[in-house]
């Protein structure tokens, strides 16, 4: 056979021009025989969208999500208020705001949902910028360390921490800035400012200064703990560099502070971030521990400056000495808009391992007063941080404990080029977007655990067969299944992205092209054929008309009804015996044919006497699938077993012959190996009536209505990973999805054969499908045309 075909839609009208020529011996084509199906193909396996369901409800890949997310953070970027903190890009903020925003769309806060406590010198919270933020004054940690509380000049006293506040907490307002996470609530605990003359001597605290402050700071410590804090800001700090104390003398010196910031006991324990500390280039006596001399260009002159090599004791630094703090306190260094040290900043050192740089130099302050400014500091690189952590929080929906964001805050921190030198940026510069995205390819797991039982976030998809329509697909919307990375950080995804609708409108265009172009000639026969079933025919003199015993066929389908399961095996490898008696045995199977599905199956038919009315019954076994639908990945595997009963009935009545078709059919499913816990029995139903006349000795009309196959009843139970505990269990959900689709799938269509046509018969065929693909869709149109000749 030669083909060649056009298929065009317009205004949503398919349209298939299709010429054929067939080579056959003369006469061929026996009455209802199996001829080589060489246009049918095995519809194509549909390709779910793999990627994020977005607050506008599209479905965007990783890629097209990017895309997105890139233009809302140059969108940011065009913001003047994001302009004016120079630092959120250099941590990649705007991109990390750009995914919670496409996520939770636009009116989300960064943040929204953590609580950030601050030790400083208090707030002022009539502030322009806190317009509309949620920062609370607490009372004084310790009565009488408040003395901003007590004082006319509160202004100038609350200037410290309103600057540190407004990085973390500014709003979008339209005004000068905004904060890394505006949507955190803040909690501050003022403490008395402490006093600083650059010109004085750089002085390291003692032993015996520390111990002194020991008791009461451990108070502060414990009284801000007690409020409920997720992250505590420190931009405080006292002299002395933590290389130059002993694990031994801090133990002996602050035994109650270490024991407060250890929090033991804490399940989840506050995260510390420190300030490293302003220490580099300070002034400092000749001789005396890391004293050098040298230029020092902040200020413009060589001199006596220490050599601040690691951070403060009095803070940053204990972690690097007590192992009970290292797994939720931070140092943070401060950078220059270069993304350099500056030149003020103490370095990592030997707290290298809990040390990341953030941006320190001209960054965007709110004053005491109703007033914005710069500030230069490690003060400033701190709340830096204190806000990326809590952005990360909310983006992962407080699901990671503290110790896990620390840990993926250091894991995605850049590390390229000058941040791989550990002793001056540590773990490297903060890298908000590389925190909030997937490390490694994200999989999903049916286990309890995270990282048990893992399966591939692109292997995972279910292609949903013809006869679920849109049940299943409408059943999960809503319903979020989580992915994790390869650090175990959770990432959401909406179930139905998985899955894909074979929506074919009516039946496969390849297969409709198949019958309307591979049947009897109207030569043949015409005062009995009935052209599509039930194919039921009599020869001239009135008796069954059964010209073969035993007929085999290859590619072909099992029953010539369009409406029926057993279609499912269209590419099947036939055997079947018809008796002169009206009954037939029929036994199929696709296993081995390439592009098809393994399904096997076997069909009794029986005609009583010359009734035109025949029965069917048989089963067929789906050994991967299940009504045609695939499964993979988390999913699982879907296996399935259909008992399908039919009626055929034919008559004729003033010149039409009349024919009618109906089938049920009942489905035990079973499922292995997935998210899908289990299946209810199924039923489904197909029908469809036909009549066709003769209008000239050359044309005939065909007139149908037919419902394809249609889940009527049946239920899904899934059990879902939803989400993760701060331990790693797996957190589970489960529901029940009812199969049944919204639409019923009603075809019209009208054929016309005309003979004598350049030698041949031309054939066209219009439908017009309501419901298409089972969904409540708008009707789609379509047109087919053919010549096809035979000699």
């Amino acid at each position: 056979m030669i083909a060649n075909s056009l298929l065009i839609k317009v205004c949503g009208v398919w349209v298939m021009m299709l010429f054929i020529v067939t080579l056959s011996g003369c006469g061929g084509g026996g009455g209802g025989s199996s001829s080589p199906n060489e246009i049918a193909q095995t519809p194509p396996k549909l390709e779910p969208c793999k990627g994020i369901k977005i607050s506008t409800g599209e479905c965007l890949s990783q890629q097209e999500f990017k895309q997105r997310r890139d233009k809302i953070a140059d969108r940011h970027l065009a913001n003047r208020e994001y302009q004016n903190q120079w630092g959120l890009q250099r941590i990649k903020a705007h991109r990390a705001h750009a995914a919670l925003e496409i996520k939770h769309g636009k009116g989300v806060k960064p943040g929204s949902g953590v609580t950030i406590g601050i030790i400083d010198t208090g707030v002022n919270l009539n502030h322009y910028e806190f317009r509309g933020a949620n920062i609370e004054r607490r009372p004084p940690p310790i009565p009488g360390y408040d003395s901003s509380g007590y004082t006319p000049d509160r202004e100038r006293l609350d200037r410290h921490g309103t600057a540190v506040t407004s990085i973390i907490a500014a709003q979008a307002n339209g005004t000068d800035f905004i904060g890394v996470a505006p949507g955190a609530a803040v909690k501050m605990f003022p403490i008395s400012p402490g006093s600083f003359d650059p010109d004085r001597l750089y002085a390291p605290a003692s032993m015996n200064a520390l111990a002194s402050r020991d008791g009461g700071d451990a108070q502060i410590l414990n009284t801000v703990f007690a409020e409920g804090i997720d992250i505590l800001n420190l931009s405080i700090g006292r002299q002395g560099l933590i290389e130059n104390y002993s694990e031994q003398e801090l133990r002996g010196s602050l035994p109650q502070t270490i024991a407060a910031l250890a929090q033991a006991g804490k399940k989840n324990k506050t995260v510390l971030v420190w300030a490293a500390g302003n220490d580099h280039g300070s002034l400092c006596a000749a001789g005396s521990p890391n004293c050098r001399y040298g230029y020092y260009a902040s200020r413009n002159e060589h001199r006596y400056g220490i050599n601040a090599s690691s951070p403060f004791v009095w803070g940053a630094g204990l972690a690097a000495r007590l192992d009970e703090l290292a797994g939720h306190s931070i140092a943070v260094v401060a950078t220059d808009k270069n993304g350099t040290i500056a030149d003020f900043s103490n370095r990592c050192g030997i707290a290298k391992d809990i040390c990341i740089a953030a941006p320190g130099v001209n960054v965007s302050i709110a004053t005491g007063r109703d007033e914005v400014g710069t500030g230069d500091g490690t003060s400033a690189a701190a709340p830096m941080v204190s806000g990326g952590l809590a952005l990360m929080k909310h983006f992962f929906r407080d699901q990671l404990s503290h110790t896990d964001l620390v840990t993926r805050l250091f894991d995605t921190a850049d590390k390229d080029g000058r941040y791989r030198d550990q002793s001056i940026y540590g773990q490297g510069l903060m890298d908000l977007e590389a925190a909030v995205s997937p490390v490694g390819a994200p999989t999903v797991t049916t286990g309890n655990q995270v990282g048990d039982a893992d399966y591939s976030l692109q292997a995972t998809s279910m292609s949903l067969g013809h006869a679920f329509g849109d049940g299943l697909s409408h059943s999960l919307l809503g319903q979020e299944i989580v992915a994790f990375d390869s650090s175990g950080a959770p990432f959401w995804l909406d179930l139905d992205n998985f899955t894909a609708e074979q929506k074919f409108r009516g039946l496969p265009i390849t297969q409709r092209l198949h019958n309307l172009m591979h049947h009897h000639p109207i030569t043949q026969h015409p005062q009995t054929r009935m052209d599509v079933p039930p194919s039921i025919a009599l020869d001239q003199h009135g008796n069954l008309f059964a010209p073969h015993r035993w007929r085999t066929g290859f590619y072909a389908q099992p029953t010539a009804s369009p409406s029926s399961l057993f279609n499912l095996a269209e590419q099947a490898v036939t055997v079947q015996y018809q008796s002169p008696r009206g009954w037939q045995a029929m036994g199929f199977t696709t296993a081995g044919l390439p592009h098809a599905a393994p399904e096997s199956g076997a069909i009794f038919t029986w005609q009583p006497g010359s009734l035109l009315m025949r029965f069917r019954t048989g089963w067929l076994g789906e050994h991967k699938s299940m009504l045609g639908s695939m499964t993979d990945g988390a999913f699982g595997e879907l296996a399935a077993d259909s008992f399908v009963t039919g009626l055929e009935l034919g008559t004729a009545f003033k010149g039409w012959q009349l024919a009618a078709d109906a089938e049920i059919g009942f489905i035990t499913a079973q499922s292995r190996g997935g998210i899908i816990s289990g299946l209810s029995d199924v039923v489904t139903s197909a029908v469809s009536l036909r009549a066709n006349r003769h209008l000239t000795k050359e044309d005939e009309v065909v007139l149908s209505i037919s419902q394809p196959p249609r889940i009527e009843q049946g239920q899904a139970a899934f059990v879902l990973p939803v989400g993760r505990t701060k331990d790693g269990r797996v957190l589970h959900e489960r529901f029940s999805a009812d199969l049944a689709p919204s639409g019923r799938q009603i075809d019209v269509a009208a054929r016309w054969y005309r003979q004598g046509v350049f030698g041949g018969e031309w054939r066209t065929e219009m439908t017009i499908s309501h419901h298409p693909g089972h969904t409540r869709e708008h009707p789609d149109i379509s047109l087919l045309a053919g010549w096809k000749v035979t000699f």
